[in-house]
């Protein structure tokens, strides 16, 4: 894992425990929707994804949070509620990674704190296999 990996990490863990990002689920930025559903781009955003909060690390707006989509070579799709490839890998997040931070975001009584600890393990865990 390479150092700027590791220091984005380390951000994003920060940033998630900071209480400056709500947290949505169900997609990287969550947008207030008006009665009849339409989305409202001048709002604040209801929330983010811990993968949005990445990508406003990152420096992406909302609605480009919004309109990202993800390339899977695996599954052979591109899909969106993930971070591209390109800014994924500048945390050093595979497809997995993406889809299990996505997971545990989502998941009934997810705070981003219990996101922010398994980043941590998950880090110490890189850094581990680096020593061997």
């Amino acid at each position: 894992m390479l150092q700027e990996q590791k220091d984005n990490v380390t951000k994003l863990i920060a940033a998630l425990r900071s209480g400056e990002f709500a947290q949505g689920t169900g997609a990287l930025c969550e947008f207030q929707r008006d009665e009849n559903g339409d989305i409202l781009l001048d709002e604040k955003p209801k929330g983010y994804c811990c993968l949005g909060v990445a990508g406003k690390l990152l420096g992406y707006t909302d609605v480009e949070l919004r309109r990202m989509k993800s390339n899977f070579p695996a599954i052979g799709q591109s899909i969106g509620g993930f971070l591209t490839n390109f800014a994924a890998d500048k945390f050093g997040f595979d497809p997995g990674m993406q889809r299990e931070l996505a997971r545990r975001n989502d998941e009934v009584g997810s705070t981003f704190e219990k996101v922010a600890a398994f980043l941590e393990q998950w880090l110490r865990s890189q850094e581990e296999l680096e020593q061997l």
